[in-house]
């Protein structure tokens, strides 16, 4: 029998991006960031993706405690804010509703933490299946309220999105308290 592990609810996971687009169709895919951070405390979150010298940077807060979502977007000199109330979507997943979500019985590890397979597929023929793996072993309620995967009851450590028209793929590399 396994030890039970005890769950962190402060910490910061490191994300990998790989880009599921054809770099020759969109060269521009070749100056994003390979990397994505999540830091987490009190069931609230800020991930932050930034790339090319600082030029690009796109950040998403989770306030919990006040029920809102930000998103911010910098491109070179140029600083935009998003506000939403934390029922909807946050900015670039709008093409991403309506998530029907299949629970099975599969399992992974992913940087260390026992991980379910969840499969999300959508209305939409133009977005494929979506592979997902989730660890309850992180002690966060309702991490999911700033993406479209909101009712998964878990902290995602591998997924995919199609963010701002471009296809990616995250996975946890590294999980630290």
């Amino acid at each position: 029998l396994k030890p039970e592990k005890e769950k962190i609810s402060e910490g910061e996971i490191e994300y990998y991006i790989e880009y599921l687009d054809n770099e020759r169709e969109n060269p521009f895919i070749m100056l994003l960031p390979r990397k994505m951070t999540t830091s987490f405390s009190n069931n609230s979150s800020h991930t932050k993706i930034e790339g090319f010298f600082g030029t690009f940077k796109l950040t998403y807060i989770l306030d919990y405690a006040n029920q809102k979502n930000y998103t911010l977007l910098q491109i070179m000199d140029k600083k935009y804010v998003y506000q939403a109330d934390i029922n909807n979507p946050a900015f670039g997943y709008k093409n991403m509703r309506n998530t029907h979500l299949q629970y099975d019985q599969q399992q992974k590890t992913i940087a260390g933490y026992d991980c379910k397979r969840v499969i999300a597929s959508f209305n939409d023929e133009e977005i494929k299946d979506i592979e997902i793996y989730y660890t309850n072993e992180i002690n966060l309620e309702k991490p999911n309220l700033n993406n479209p995967f909101r009712e998964i009851d878990g902290v995602l450590l591998e997924f995919s999105v199609k963010l701002v028209g471009i296809n990616m793929k995250f996975k946890a590399n590294k999980i630290s308290p």
